[in-house]
């Protein structure tokens, strides 16, 4: 971890990623700055992944001649507990 933060262009593209992005995962550390994770909570740690890496937050993309309704109900079998998966994908 303390090894990326040695070089002057990751550090630069961590900041700028943290500066237009604040609200999105990429607006954060991933590994969390060194000389902070000490401070970090179990509950912090918890709190930031159910928020960050929710399924909810999951992107989907698919192209060509599919059944649109058939693919969405197969996508939402890997989502079980998200909204997106109590959606009603017919329209």
């Amino acid at each position: 971890m303390k090894g990326v933060f040695g070089d002057s262009q990751t550090i630069f593209g961590e900041a700028l990623l943290n500066t237009i992005l604040p609200s999105h995962t990429y607006g954060q550390v991933s590994g969390g700055l060194p000389e902070k994770i000490p401070d970090l909570s179990y509950r912090e740690l918890k709190d930031f992944y159910k928020v960050h890496y929710s399924p909810d937050n999951a992107k989907f993309y698919s192209y060509g001649n599919l059944d649109l309704e058939g693919h969405l109900k197969e996508i939402s079998n890997y989502l079980p507990n998200s909204k997106a998966s109590n959606s009603n994908f017919s329209g």
